[in-house]
């Protein structure tokens, strides 16, 4: 197909019809995104600005924020920042209000990949209103699946359903298969949190593995989801299974750690006596290969007229292979101060929990700061696709980070607010559990008695929901007390 499109391309070309290839060259780099081929989307989108040269046209506006986000879904947040900025300008200053949704809409995917979810929701919002005004349902089913993850993680969870109401018909009738797999993952995502039925996750992710072997190449994210029920069901040796089969299979840039600190986790519980450090170490060694020569110099020369034809300049450029070198060289952890994309920030919240089930707990101490970032800079409550509320994370970390007592129980506290609020009945009992170990490991006045609440409220629920595994845990504690 690819071929198909270059053939056009050509002949458009020759014959001087450049807005038409403009929009050619969009088309294709939209597709190739979905495709998970960021490097041919970004040298698709290159040619295609160089073809348009410096015209401000929408057809500019369009193929440098296609571009812009093809370099933020590989990992380069200020390139992509850089692009992004321009083709909103331009389209603010061109005037047209469909040209407007789409950047916009694109803008928002951008703040998605690196786990910015209050601009998500402002930027999506904003992009709905004016794409649903213009008719253009395309790009109109991409920023409502892109607003409505955003409303979950934000807690906001009965404008993520109205969303999904109007997302899911729109997707199955213009055949919009990406939005379609979004709508349903997030329906079935909210579902669970409000629910806790771990029988209609099951049998969802399984349909969600047949989805993807058939439509879109997304079944690492499936492995995932089964996985992760299995572990919640008990059945933990095939969650490990599972989870590491999505962790191979997750793709490379913004998404890096992500589906990797689900199994990460799932092992910390399954085997405490392994050192947590190994199974990162071996992260770290799975993804750093050598990229083949034909791809390496293909990379350089996308960077290099990402540089020449966006504006982007030559610090930019060095700053983005400085950030190619960095992504191959580090653990995959966010680093403070930064955008950091919505892989690592995943995988911050899932080290510092297996740390301390793998009895290392001054190592996610020194976490504790970083977590406190996500906080405040994600605007986060819950993590994308696995059900963990980042406040009993930040209790985790407080409670191991010198003995921080009153942070950790502020974090617990917070995080059995939100818990009852949203409501998240698979994090009630989890909240319990964590806060009932802080109160056991303080022991003050009063500390066994309140932990003992805790504790057989938490078995109960874990009964309820069929997580027996957890029940064990409890129990163990219990006895403790």
């Amino acid at each position: 197909m690819l071929a198909d499109w270059r053939e056009s391309l050509r002949l458009h070309e020759s014959l001087g019809n450049i807005d038409v290839a403009g929009r050619i060259y969009a088309t294709i780099t939209r597709q190739l995104l979905w495709g998970f081929r960021y490097l041919e989307a970004l040298e698709i989108s290159q040619r295609g600005l160089k073809t348009i040269g410096r015209r401000e046209t929408p057809e500019r506006s369009i193929l440098l924020s296609t571009g812009g986000l093809a370099l933020s879904l590989a990992g380069f947040h200020d390139a992509a920042e850089r692009m992004m900025s321009r083709a909103l300008a331009l389209a603010r200053k061109i005037g047209d209000q469909d040209l407007l949704g789409r950047v916009l809409g694109y803008t928002a995917v951008h703040h998605f990949a690196y786990g910015q979810m209050r601009e998500d929701v402002d930027t999506g919002l904003q992009a709905i209103e004016l794409l649903r005004s213009a008719g253009d349902l395309w790009d109109l089913a991409d920023a409502l699946w892109v607003t409505q993850i955003a409303l979950i993680a934000r807690g906001r969870l009965d404008e993520a359903g109205r969303i999904g109401e109007e997302l899911e018909p729109l997707a199955a009738r213009i055949g919009h298969v990406g939005a379609q797999l979004f709508a349903d993952r997030e329906r079935a995502f909210r579902e669970l949190l409000i629910t806790a039925d771990l029988d209609r996750f099951e049998e969802y992710a399984r349909a969600d593995l047949d989805f993807c072997i058939s439509s879109l190449p997304s079944q690492a994210t499936s492995y995932t989801f089964l996985g992760l029920t299995d572990f919640w069901k008990g059945r933990w040796p095939q969650a490990r299974h599972n989870l590491e089969q999505g962790a191979r299979g997750e793709l490379p840039g913004i998404n890096a750690g992500m589906l990797w600190a689900s199994y990460f986790l799932a092992s910390a519980y399954a085997n405490p006596e392994v050192e947590p450090s190994l199974l990162l170490r071996r992260r770290r060694s799975d993804v750093e290969v050598s990229l083949p020569l034909g791809r390496l110099l293909s990379l350089v020369v996308g960077l290099i007229k990402a540089a020449r034809f966006s504006g982007l300049g030559l610090r930019m450029l060095l700053g983005m292979v400085r950030e190619l070198r960095r992504t191959k060289v580090e653990e995959f952890l966010p680093r403070a101060g930064r955008a950091n994309t919505l892989g690592s920030w995943a995988l911050l919240l899932s080290v510092v929990e297996g740390l301390v089930i793998g009895g290392q707990p001054q190592k996610a101490a020194r976490l504790y700061p970083i977590v406190l970032e996500a906080i405040e800079r994600t605007g986060s409550l819950v993590r994308v696709f696995e059900p963990r509320l980042v406040q009993t994370v930040a209790g985790i970390a407080a409670a191991a980070c010198g003995r921080q007592w009153e942070k950790a129980e502020e974090h617990y506290q917070a995080a059995l607010r939100q818990a009852h609020e949203l409501p998240h009945k698979l994090e009630q009992p989890e909240v319990r559990r964590w806060y009932a170990r802080m109160l056991i490991d303080r022991d003050g006045p009063g500390d066994r008695d309140k932990a003992r609440e805790l504790l057989t409220e938490a078995i109960a629920m874990y009964r309820g929901i069929g997580m027996p595994k957890h029940v064990e845990m409890a129990e163990t504690m219990l006895r403790e007390v």
